[in-house]
This record gives C-alpha cells, sequence and structure tokens, in this order.
C-alpha cells in the first residue's frame, strides 16, 4: 500500500509542472501609458512613460520596441526600452492628424507579442497660403486653360486636402468650368482668384 501512494504522488507531481504556459498567462502582460493620451502641435515635442507590467502589475523584465504610427509623422526616443520593461518616451510631431505610439513586446514567436498603444492627437495648423503653379499669364479664345494650385499652412505643410474655389473677376471674357479650366469667350483682361477658408490669391 505503502509504495501504490508513493507513486500516485510523484505522478500528480509530474503532471503539475509539466504543463506548458497557459495563454491567460501569456495574456497577463500588458502596457500602461503615462498619461494615456497626448495632445500635441505640429513641430511640438511631449514625453511618456511606457512599462510592461505582468499580472501582479510589477515590472515584467522584458524589453519592447517603441515606434510612431503612421511612419514619418511622429519621432520616437529610445525606440526600445530598457532590460526592465521602461521607456522614457520622447515624441515629436511631424504631421497632422490622429497619430499613434505603439509599442511591442520582444518574442521569437509571433502569438506570444503583446502589443499596446495610445492616441496622440495633432490638429491641423491654419492655413497660410495659396500658391499658383505656373500662373498663364496669357490665353487665347475659344482654348480651356487648366490652373492648379497649392496650399501651405502655418507649419509649412502641402495641405492637399484644402478645396481652393477658383473664380473669374469677368465671367463674360472668361469662366471655370468644375475641373479648374478656365474657358476664355472673348478677348479682354481679367483678374484670377484662388479662395479657400479666408485666404485668397490673386493673379492677372
Amino acid at each position: 500500500m505503502k509504495k501504490l501512494i508513493t507513486i500516485i504522488t510523484f505522478l500528480s507531481f509530474t503532471l503539475v509542472w509539466g504543463q506548458e504556459t497557459t495563454p491567460a498567462e501569456k495574456d497577463s502582460l500588458h502596457f500602461v501609458f503615462e498619461p494615456d493620451s497626448l495632445f500635441l502641435h505640429v513641430g511640438e515635442t511631449g514625453e511618456v512613460n511606457v512599462k510592461l507590467l505582468n499580472q501582479d502589475n510589477e515590472l515584467s523584465n522584458n524589453t519592447f520596441y517603441v515606434y510612431g504610427r503612421p511612419r514619418r509623422a511622429l519621432e520616437t526616443k529610445p525606440r526600445m526600452s530598457d532590460s526592465t520593461g521602461v521607456a522614457k518616451v520622447t515624441i515629436k510631431a511631424y504631421k497632422p492628424g490622429k497619430l499613434g505610439l505603439s509599442v511591442r513586446s520582444i518574442s521569437s514567436k509571433r502569438e506570444d507579442r503583446v502589443m499596446g498603444s495610445m492616441v496622440i492627437q495633432v490638429p491641423y495648423p491654419p492655413l497660410d497660403r495659396i500658391v499658383f503653379n505656373e500662373p498663364k499669364s496669357r490665353v487665347y479664345v475659344g482654348t480651356a486653360t487648366n490652373y492648379s494650385t497649392t496650399v501651405f499652412d502655418q507649419a509649412e505643410l502641402v495641405r492637399n486636402n484644402a478645396k481652393v474655389e477658383l473664380t473669374s473677376s469677368d465671367s463674360d471674357i472668361a469662366d471655370f468650368d468644375l475641373y479648374g479650366n478656365l474657358n476664355t469667350k472673348r478677348s479682354g483682361k481679367i483678374a484670377v482668384t484662388a479662395s479657400v477658408d479666408d485666404i485668397t490669391e490673386s493673379v492677372n
């Protein structure tokens, strides 16, 4: 009887200690961002403390990567945490929009990686000016001439989403269609004006 009890005890011990890490234990690793969101203007910098914690909310002693999204919209330093699982990240915004600071733990198996992210709001700077691209000083009656413009904001970023309205000072001489083409009707002199929001620019 004593031998039987000894064998059963040994088998129970082997089964318990031979189990692999469960998915729940893997999922217990989580990132904490301090603060949990950030508001920056284009060109400004901010700081975020990121920690990778275990199920007991203690440092996991795992290294992780740090990067901004989308690419080239945010600069992040450093690009990797220390060995305890802590990163004091300096962030600089280069483009406006709803951006993100992303982090990912380092693991040889993709399914074991833990990811996290936080939102960084960067508002669009006010518009600054409109520039005509190769404006025409002379056009001919009966022709259609395309006028294109580029809009810059106060951060010197090109604002492709700005809707520019083109108008002629005398629609009896020439007028614009919906595609930005100036259709000339008869001889004369006009001024072409481009406007968006409260910004205007004119050429003769």
